[in-house]
């Protein structure tokens, strides 16, 4: 259980730290940011930030990142959460971009406008609802790797409640799953995180 606080606690630090807070991007500049919360670049890199001394063996095995995102009041009307089908985003649709902090440089994925691109929001999300989002998957086989979304002013909504939203990521290791795994007593095993 030791090591199981000590990796989560990290991982929990990662977006609840000092340095993110304050950083709303879905109304950065006064208009909703179409991003994914990770890149190529930003996903492997984290897990070098907050578990320098076992990165290399997470990284030699598939993992995923999720975000657990749900309203924090009881009816979230205005503003909700919307997502974009995978399937319908080309890989240019994606571009790098920098997020500055006082201490590090992050990256996430802009997404650029395709009206081929199929977006879903969910009305009405309630409390005692939740959203997984996956922020990153390390598999490169043709499968989703990232999650486009953003908030949006829904224009059917006279009257909301201002939007207050709280999120949980939740990280993922798939054991031997398509890479090399060391094998040995140190190697993590599934549900060292959960």
């Amino acid at each position: 259980m030791t090591i199981l606080s000590r990796r989560l606690g990290a991982w929990l630090k990662l977006f609840g730290g000092e340095e993110d807070q304050g950083t709303d991007l879905d109304t950065l500049a006064g208009r909703s940011i179409r991003r994914a919360d990770y890149s190529a670049k930003s996903g492997p890199q984290r897990v070098r930030d907050f578990l320098p001394d076992e990165a290399e063996v997470l990284l030699k095995s598939r993992f995923a990142e999720i975000n657990v995102w749900r309203p924090i009041i009881e009816l979230l009307k205005d503003t909700p959460l919307a997502v974009c089908d995978a399937r319908s985003i080309a890989p240019n649709d994606l571009l790098p971009t920098d997020l500055v902090y006082q201490h590090r440089v992050g990256e996430i994925y802009s997404v650029t406008y395709n009206s081929s691109h199929r977006w879903f929001y969910f009305p009405d999300m309630q409390r005692n609802e939740a959203l997984l989002i996956k922020c990153y998957d390390s598999e490169e086989d043709g499968r989703a790797r990232f999650t486009a979304h953003t908030a949006f002013d829904d224009p059917t909504i006279v009257y909301g409640l201002r939007r207050l939203s709280g999120s949980v990521l939740a990280p993922f290791h798939y054991r031997g799953a398509t890479h090399d795994v060391v094998e040995d007593e140190n190697s993590l095993r599934p549900g060292d995180f959960l």
